[in-house]
């Protein structure tokens, strides 16, 4: 699975969201993209909530 570069820089970039203070400062630089003057002292955890699906795109077969 890390030959496939997609899937190689998906497992990279959610690893880096499990180190603590980075996945924070990770996060909120993805929501200033459509809160650009949100900080990271305004987010917070939900509890009992969480976790990804990823989703495999099969790029030859794209319309």
């Amino acid at each position: 699975m890390l030959k496939e570069r997609d899937v190689r820089h998906y497992i990279l970039r959610n690893l880096l969201y499990e180190v603590p203070g980075l996945n924070r400062h990770l996060f909120v630089r993805e929501i200033q993209k459509i809160v650009p003057s949100i900080k990271a002292a305004d987010i917070s955890y939900a509890e009992r909530f969480g976790g990804l699906r990823p989703q495999l795109i099969d790029k030859p077969a794209e319309p």
